[in-house]
């Protein structure tokens, strides 16, 4: 089944927020997840093309417009938001992507379904890409973002994988036969995908330096950064800051995890600096 649809109704709007960045990042690339792809190709600075394949190769084309006004997401100036319609569309990253609607409303999943399409992120496939976050272990092997580090054996945390990300399907040795009844998947008319790090290099992220001042976020111990518009990161490990400590001026050193639902967290902090 193959979809195609194109939004000119979009184009005027894209047009205006879009004339002073034309030189924008290109996301042109194929990103996946376990249960479909997305392939972009940029075609000039405001349009995209996009095309949306789930697991059973049905197929859904269409244009989405650069939008660098959209406030319903939280992206840098050089990141546009891809529009699909004024309820949904794509947020885009150098190493994965966000489908969302903003509405309770059905707008991309009329024309294509892709189970957990707006819950799991798809990742970019086939190239490099750099991940930062944290290696667990579970029965299965160890894990970054869900993605599966082939024959890593080493030390859990949080760690920066540079690396290449393919999506296969499960070996049959992952599903429920007679022999075997404790397999993960019971169905075998149902193929499952996994997408696997290759050829990678973990490393330990540098610590950065921040500047600003101290305070207490929800009962939390936090941190204002004086460059980023005053936004509070929590403190990993700490619980709270005395009254004597609370508006400190101080310099940290952190590696900054960003996170997308909440405040963004200093791993492995510490103050270098402090006002007496």
């Amino acid at each position: 089944m193959k979809i195609t649809l194109t939004l000119l109704t979009f184009l005027v709007v894209a047009f205006c927020s879009g004339q002073n960045r034309k030189n924008s990042m290109d996301f042109s690339g194929i990103y996946a997840n376990e249960y479909g792809e997305i392939s972009l190709k940029k075609l000039d600075s405001l349009k995209t093309s996009v095309s949306f394949k789930n697991n059973k190769l049905e197929v859904f084309d269409t244009l989405m417009f650069a939008d660098y006004d959209f406030d319903m997401v939280k992206n840098s100036d050089s990141i546009p938001f891809l529009s699909f319609n004024i309820k949904a569309g794509i947020e885009p990253h150098p190493e994965c992507l966000y489908v969302h609607e903003f509405s309770a409303g059905i707008y991309l999943s009329r024309f294509i379904w892709i189970e957990e399409m707006f819950v799991r992120p798809f990742y970019k496939i086939m190239e490099p890409v750099e991940l930062k976050g944290e290696i667990k272990f579970s029965k299965r092997g160890a894990t970054i973002d869900g993605i599966y580090l082939e024959n890593y054996q080493s030390e859990q945390g949080y760690f920066k994988v540079t690396g290449t990300i393919v999506k296969e399907k499960y070996p049959k040795a992952y599903y429920s036969t007679s022999e075997s009844p404790q397999g993960m998947f019971s169905d075998t008319n149902i193929i499952h995908y996994r997408l696997i790090m290759r050829d990678y290099v973990v490393s330990k992220p540098e610590r950065q330096r921040f500047k600003g001042r101290l305070t207490n976020n929800f009962g939390k111990a936090a941190f204002v950064w004086e460059f980023a518009d005053s936004e509070v990161y929590y403190l990993e490990g700490k619980d709270i800051w005395s009254e004597e400590m609370v508006g400190k001026e101080v310099v940290i050193e952190a590696v900054l995890v960003q996170t997308r639902k909440s405040a963004g967290i200093l791993k492995k902090w510490r103050i270098i600096e402090s006002e007496n």
